[in-house]
């Protein structure tokens, strides 16, 4: 009983320690998550609070006609301009909106860098986004708090994750010398 609830729990830890190996996720990638993304967004928001704003109202005859970078524009809107943009006003006209040259130069720059940092986390992780990041983080909590309960149930038996191999052995030396004794003992009552 004792060997196979050893056995047991051997297999389980085997298990979590694989898949602790195969997630990268740790607490330390998900700060480091949490501190690049403050920074891409202090960079932008700095980047928007200096921008120009653009204003579209739509008027009733212009539904469907007018459209800002290539997509339809349905409702009025408001935005920063960080970036070029074209706003097409039906077969009527288009309007380009550039912000001044070296405009959030620094911001940019700094949020390109975050974004690279950002890019290469998730590369080191085998992640592709900030959600499966955070997804698979979570999955290796659980794991990790299986792995303890383990190694609790483990301890309780007097065992531990370390020494488990070697009790193991020892109980199966100790099963295989009853074996032997029981088969002498058969042996000599000849049975």
């Amino acid at each position: 009983q004792r060997r196979t609830t050893l056995a047991d729990l051997g297999q389980r830890l085997s298990s979590a320690d694989a898949a602790l190996a195969d997630n990268a996720a740790s607490a330390e990638a998900v700060r480091e998550l949490d501190a690049l993304e403050r920074d891409i967004d202090l960079a932008e928001a700095r980047l928007k609070a200096g921008a120009a704003r653009l204003g579209i109202e739509m008027l009733t005859s212009g539904a469907g006609q007018v459209t800002l970078d290539g997509a339809t524009i349905t409702q009025a809107l408001s935005q920063p301009v960080t970036a070029p943009i074209e706003i097409q006003v039906g077969d009527l006209a288009r309007i380009s909106v550039v912000p001044p040259a070296g405009y959030g130069a620094e911001q940019m720059e700094a949020r390109q860098a975050r974004g690279s940092q950002l890019e290469a986390l998730l590369a080191r992780c085998g992640l592709a986004s900030a959600g499966e990041l955070r997804r698979a983080h979570e999955a290796r909590r659980e794991v990790e708090g299986e792995r303890q309960a383990i190694a609790t149930a483990l301890k309780a038996l007097g065992a531990s994750p370390a020494a488990l191999s070697a009790e193991l052995a020892r109980i199966d030396g100790e099963l295989a010398a009853a074996d032997r004794l029981a088969a002498r003992t058969l042996a000599e009552a000849g049975l």
